[in-house]
């Protein structure tokens, strides 16, 4: 459906956006997203379904400014697919309509005003080193994987306690075996996994573990046909963190 003026909350996806505030949440929680590609998301909410043409982007984020358009259109979408973790080649959200413009996929509705929470309150979280199944030298690619899904968890104001995480790059092993058997004592879930890199292949699968039982709630593996190292692992991250708090959201 087409939104109109009057309707300033909509949702589409995983995601609610307040048009008044200029606000984007993914269930409920606020997540960053600059100004322009903001604007642009705006557009496409207003014509889901549409090619938003390039041409009507430029007039109204870039009015009347002499700038490279076409990259600071480009740097925006990037921008936008990111925080959205939605991918170019495989895109579920926005896609690219050769060299006309893009559309919005999902179907926008109208939603409440007042934004819901995350239901998933008091759960803690542990988060393991992602196991590195390729050379030992993409160690450092496994222990930086870890350390920015712990950073995704911790700044997304999710409402799931995280357990201080080892070092990842602690190597007396059984003092390594003893800090996570106290994190598996203590969390009320897991989340663990491995990487694997093939050339510029990347598959990183995770699992989320019920400490109580041992059940395994949740589980994905996630491929990457490469590109910049950060970019990768921000992508990724923003993936499974969004499938664990929505996996937790019906767990208990």
């Amino acid at each position: 459906m087409k939104i109109n003026d009057s309707c300033s909350c909509v949702r589409f996806d995983e995601f609610e956006v307040d048009l008044g505030s200029a606000e984007l949440f993914h269930h409920g929680e606020r997540l960053v997203l600059q100004r322009k590609p903001f604007q642009i998301l705006e557009q496409l909410l207003r014509s889901p379904g549409e090619v938003v043409s390039r041409e009507s982007l430029f007039q109204v984020v870039w009015p009347n400014v002499h700038v490279d358009q076409q990259r600071c259109l480009n740097s925006a979408i990037r921008k936008l697919r990111l925080i959205l973790a939605d991918q170019a080649r495989r895109s579920h959200i926005i896609e690219t309509v050769g060299n006309r413009g893009y559309r919005l996929l999902p179907t926008v509705v109208p939603a409440e005003r007042h934004l819901p929470k995350s239901p998933h309150m008091g759960k803690t979280l542990a988060v393991l080193l992602f196991e590195n199944l390729s050379n030992p030298e993409d160690e450092l690619f496994s222990c930086s994987m870890t350390d920015q899904m712990i950073a995704q968890f911790a700044q997304s104001r999710n409402n799931v306690f995280l357990i201080a995480p080892v070092n990842p790059l602690l190597r007396n092993k059984r003092a390594g075996n003893t800090m996570r058997a106290k994190r598996k004592e203590t969390a009320d879930y897991l989340l663990c996994g491995s990487i694997l890199r093939e050339d510029t292949r990347i598959r990183v699968t995770a699992k989320l573990i019920r400490t109580k039982d041992q059940v395994c709630v949740w589980a994905h593996s996630y491929v990457d046909d490469g590109g910049e190292v950060f970019a990768i692992q921000e992508r990724v991250a923003r993936q499974i963190l969004r499938a664990v708090l929505r996996t937790l959201s019906f767990v208990t």
